[in-house]
């Protein structure tokens, strides 16, 4: 039975069926999924499920057993871009023949935010010169050697024969140690 983490309010317009359409192509595999009306995403042992209660304008968080709350709520409210203020695109963007008509066919539309900043460097890293496809394929393969993709686990995974140039995987690595050493800080003020 799933336990209740959190009901996160969100600023509306909210196009929920949009953004978990948009994230659908842009899993990380053995991490996230999709099922109806859902987002899940792994977190070590656990699996945090997100859904959309239209009528309250709430993001529904549940857990399949405890987690550390406040790091999931910051997550989440990161994700989806939970604040935005969804008038500034539409008033920024309506004189542009191209951008305003496409923003203002999808009200509340936000530019997405992502589950760890760790992450979406990985991520841009190993989708560089590459298909959608393939970076999925590797990313998946970075999942399978370490599990979860954090500093710690990258350093410790054996990242040879990847399928990915060498000098891609030492800039993961590079990142990674960074991190590590607090030169970069991409943590969430909690």
């Amino acid at each position: 039975m799933p336990t209740h983490v959190a009901d996160i309010p969100v600023v509306e317009p909210f196009p929920w069926a949009t953004l978990v359409d948009y994230f659908s192509h842009r899993l990380i595999p053995q991490l996230e999924r999709i099922e109806p009306g859902s987002f899940i995403r792994r977190v070590g042992k656990r699996e945090i499920t997100v859904t959309f209660d239209a009528s309250r304008g709430h993001l529904v968080v549940t857990a399949n057993g405890r987690v550390k709350t406040a790091e999931i709520i910051a997550r989440v409210s990161q994700l989806f871009a939970v604040e935005h203020d969804a008038n500034i695109l539409p008033k920024t963007f309506k004189r542009d023949a191209t951008l305003g008509p496409r923003i203002a066919a999808v009200p509340g539309m936000r530019p997405l935010g992502t589950w760890s900043a760790f992450e979406l460097c990985a991520r841009t890293v190993i989708g560089q010169q590459v298909t959608v496809a393939a970076a999925g394929t590797l990313m998946r393969r970075l999942v399978e050697r370490c599990g979860e993709i954090t500093p710690s686990c990258v350093l410790a995974a054996d990242l040879s024969n990847m399928g990915m140039p060498g000098r891609r995987v030492e800039t993961i690595r590079h990142l990674a140690r960074a991190v590590l050493e607090e030169r970069v800080d991409f943590d969430l003020p909690w």
